[in-house]
């Protein structure tokens, strides 16, 4: 991971339009914090690449400002919380609103669409999504989880916008930590891959 972080923020630094480039250095997480996790998460256990990430750096925080007419204004933002802060939340705030009426039927329609228009894996899972937990709680544009789905050996990430709609985004922690440094943290990047599109700004 140190070779993406290190390659992003030099380049940012030498960019003309960017300044203020800030990387937060963040200590390793103890092996008893993510036991502590999944104990109070149970069943669900956290992936080896994201504790292979823990181990080395427990959360993420390298954020940038644009420069426009010589003014700083504040612009990326590439974070990913701690374990501590990495907690459930629901797969549906307004189930109510649902076109088919059940969030989890709703969701793994959608994923399954995802994947036939993006994977070639054959046999992709039709089965509801289980939990999520929060990666990245500085997120305005939306919520981005790490995401159980029944049957799949790994949690992917997936992101909800604001008008509550799921999509998948990366089918590991791996492949998410790449795409947020490649999107260089740009305000909502995750929104690419959601049906509302990215906003004007980006």
């Amino acid at each position: 991971m140190d070779k993406y972080t290190n390659a992003v923020i030099s380049f940012l630094e030498k960019h003309q339009a960017v300044g203020n480039v800030k990387f937060t250095p963040q200590e390793p997480c103890s092996s008893p914090d993510i036991y502590s996790w999944e104990s109070r998460n149970s069943p669900y256990k956290l992936p080896a690449d994201l504790k292979a990430f823990l181990n080395v750096s427990n959360g993420f925080s390298l954020c940038w400002d644009a420069v426009i007419n010589g003014k700083h204004h504040p612009m990326g933002c590439m974070q990913l919380n701690s374990v501590k802060n990495m907690v459930a939340v629901p797969l549906d705030h307004w189930p109510e609103d649902d076109v088919h009426g059940n969030p989890k039927f709703t969701l793994a329609k959608d994923k399954k669409k995802k994947r036939s228009k993006h994977s070639k894996q054959k046999g992709a899972s039709d089965a509801p999504a289980l939990a999520a937990f929060d990666l990245d709680s500085s997120c305005a544009g939306g919520c981005v989880a790490l995401v159980y789905v029944l049957g799949e050996p790994t949690p992917e990430v997936w992101f909800q916008d604001l008008s509550c709609c799921w999509s998948v985004v990366a089918r590991s922690f791996s492949d998410y930590f790449r795409l947020m440094l490649a999107h260089v943290g740009l305000p909502s990047w995750q929104s690419a891959f959601a049906p509302s599109g990215l906003v004007p700004l980006v």
